[in-house]
């Protein structure tokens, strides 16, 4: 099983003020279902959550997802009352390469292989990948 972040560095509820949610519940199941679905604490995947899973005083969750299992998460707050929930969340796999840019071009790769950084130009790649991913 790979598990992945539903965000990273950390997930932070708030509610419909834009306060944190302190002591929020993240509810999750399997897509379009009631039936109860395990998120985990960490990138291993080894403990589950809590379901729901309680977000601390800041809001803040860690929660990791099933890759390739599609989801129905429902956001509460501390008197159950349902804020949101969004169905078929599915994440996918994570790339095996840290330079893997699926839909990009790889400039920063291949300016590195004939630039050392510091070098005259290193910066106009690193600005122009910058620019891809936003």
């Amino acid at each position: 099983m790979v598990v992945a972040a539903l965000a990273l560095p950390r997930l932070q509820l708030f509610d419909a003020n834009g306060n944190p949610l302190s002591s929020g519940k993240l509810y999750s199941y399997h897509a379009g279902t009631t039936t109860p679905l395990a998120t985990y604490n960490s990138a291993s995947g080894a403990a589950t959550n809590q379901n729901p899973a309680i977000a601390d005083a800041g809001g803040f969750l860690d929660i990791w997802l099933t890759c390739l299992t599609a989801y129905e998460i429902s956001i509460h707050d501390v008197d159950d009352t349902v804020l949101s929930t969004i169905d078929n969340i599915t994440l996918p796999l994570p790339s095996g390469e840290p330079t893997d840019l699926d839909g990009y071009s790889d400039t920063v790769t291949e300016g590195n292989t004939t630039l050392s950084p510091g070098q005259p130009g290193t910066e106009v790649l690193a600005q122009n990948l910058a620019q891809e991913i936003q």
